[in-house]
Parts: structure tokens; sequence; C-alpha cells
């Protein structure tokens, strides 16, 4: 019995030229995707970092209501703790100032969100870098 071309052809499965194909497709694919993802995820924890901080000044002008004082830095984190979905992309200090009267709240980018930047919120509202709020 004698094998003709024909029936080689007539098998299943894929050829080596369209799992080529398909390889590079999905390369493609991934090489758009992935910074396109990295970067959505850096803009979510920057906007959760920066509603953390507007919460934070908000208590401060409460604090600053009842006692007359904004809150020290450790009077703050034991009113209002940074929450885990924060501390591991940023670390968040406020410093308060009795001369003149005033807070810095900062948000200190570590890990992947250094490329992100450090943002600061002040009690006159200034916010930096104001190209990220």
């Amino acid at each position: 019995m004698t094998i003709s071309p024909f029936s080689l052809r007539s098998a299943k499965g894929f050829t080596l030229m369209e799992l080529v194909v398909v390889m590079a497709i999905i390369a493609i694919l991934a090489a758009i995707a992935i910074p396109s993802y990295g970067a959505y995820t850096r803009k979510a924890h920057r906007a959760d970092a920066q509603q953390f901080m507007m919460d934070m000044a908000l208590r401060q002008g409460e604090i600053l209501i009842d006692s007359r004082s904004y809150a020290t830095a450790e009077e703050m984190a034991d009113l209002l703790p940074v929450p885990d979905s924060i501390s591991r992309y940023y670390t968040i200090t406020s410093e308060a100032s009795t001369e003149p009267t005033g807070f810095v709240i900062t948000a200190t980018a570590i890990g992947n969100q250094v490329d992100d930047g450090d943002l600061t919120l002040s009690n006159t509202g200034v916010k930096t870098p104001s190209d990220k709020w």
C-alpha cells in the first residue's frame, strides 16, 4: 500500500506557519495591552490615595474646629489609619505646623507606583503635582 501525497493534506492539525502567525498576533496584542494595564492600575492606585488624602484633610478640618489646632502625625495615624490597599503603593504622612497653623499631607510612592510620583495636599488646598489631581 502506498501513501499518496494527497492523503497527508487531509490530516487534521495546524501547520507551523499558522502557529507562528497566531503567536505573532498574541505577542502584538500583549505588547499593547500590558503597558496599558499598568498605566490603568497606577491611575487607580493614585485615585485611591488622593481620596484618602482628601478624607484626611476633611478630618484635619474637623479636628481644627474642635481643638483649635491640627492633629499631629501620631494623632492622625490613630484617628485615620491608612488602609492596606493604599499602604502597598503609598506611604502617607501628615505634618502639622503651628507657625503658621497648617498641615501638609504627603503620599510618597513606593513599589511599582514610583513611576507615578509623589502627591501632596496642604490645608490651603494646594495640590502637587497639579497635573496628577
